[in-house]
């Protein structure tokens, strides 16, 4: 069977992997999925957080949207792991889909939340059309940072506009890149000038593919997490196969499911080595499933007819071996 050429790996950047389908979408007038909004969060956690000054933290849409359809109560589970609590802000790019079995959404915006103001900011290139959900989804995350801290709020932040349907996303990602300098130089969000956002949109495609071409050239990023490494000494120990060349990269957020192709949803843990402990003769197989916004999971069948115990690996946490 020919290779389908537009699900060619195009880099493989830490725990981000780019398709050509991916990086098509910067090529033209697309709507930006999760996986380049991810690629670029992850490119800026790893750029800006080389120092031990630790001023912002960005997360991944996967765990945004996990976040946002699982109790506020098991927040600190997928938290705790990444020391948010470490840092002066905390950047979310939410999207309005609000499936928990399936692939949607239609708009991204910017949620950011500031211990030091105690004040959840949201961002919205399409004003009033996330204002719901970010609401909610901001007073579950200052709960949990601020554990129900009567003086936190929310702002919702008058901010540049889009005039097309597509381009969101891209909004997303140079308000981030705007306030992230205002934040490294002045300590806040207060104050920062949003008057260049529409020229940086303008140029922002061109740039991401730019940086996606500089990255495969110098290789940045493609070298195995310690975990990885660990992880693959557990499955040769377990005889456990990996499937397709895939690698577990770290010890990020699991979730438990009775159906792989049906339930996503059902029990949330978040250390690995216990799930795949169960475990006790070893064997089992690493595959792939689609998963919600059409990213890749993998999951570890520990059981002969291959239905009953499902483990589904958060795909920000994937990268090739």
């Amino acid at each position: 069977m020919a290779k389908d050429p537009s699900n060619e790996i195009v880099l493989s950047y830490y725990d981000s992997l780019l398709r050509a389908n991916d990086v098509a979408l910067l090529q033209g007038p697309h709507w930006l999925n999760d996986v380049i909004i991810g690629f670029y969060f992850e490119y800026l956690n790893e750029t800006l957080n080389k120092n031990e000054k630790k001023e912002l933290y960005f997360i991944s849409p996967e765990l945004t949207q996990l976040l946002k359809m699982t109790d506020s109560s098991q927040y600190n589970i997928f938290l705790d792991p990444l020391n948010v609590s470490e840092y002066k802000c905390i950047l979310f790019p939410l999207n309005n889909c609000d499936r928990k079995d399936a692939a949607g959404g239609s708009h991204w915006s910017l949620l950011i939340f500031c211990k030091q103001d105690k004040t959840c900011y949201h961002f919205d290139s399409s004003k009033g059309y996330n204002d719901n959900i970010a609401a909610k989804f901001a007073k579950n995350i200052m709960n949990c940072v601020l554990y129900k801290d009567e003086s936190n709020k929310f702002v919702d932040i008058d901010c540049p506009q889009q005039d097309n349907g597509y381009d969101c996303g891209v909004y997303v990602l140079c308000l981030a890149d705007v306030i992230t300098k205002h934040v490294l130089k002045t300590g806040r969000i207060d104050g920062c000038n949003y008057s260049q956002i529409k020229k940086l949109v303008h140029a922002k495609r061109t740039e991401l593919l730019n940086l996606i071409n500089d990255l495969k050239c110098t290789g940045v990023g493609i070298t195995m997490s310690a975990n990885a490494l660990a992880l693959n000494t557990y499955f040769k120990k377990k005889k456990i196969t990996v499937g397709l060349s895939w690698t577990y990269t770290g010890m990020g957020p699991i979730v438990m499911a009775q159906d792989s192709h049906k339930n996503y949803e059902n029990i949330y843990q978040n250390k690995l080595l216990e799930n795949f402990s169960e475990n006790k003769q070893g064997g089992g197989t690493l595959n792939f499933v689609k998963g919600k916004f059409g990213s890749q999971y993998l999951y570890y069948d520990d059981e002969e007819d291959g239905a009953s115990n499902i483990d589904i690996i958060d795909p920000g946490t994937l990268m090739m071996s």
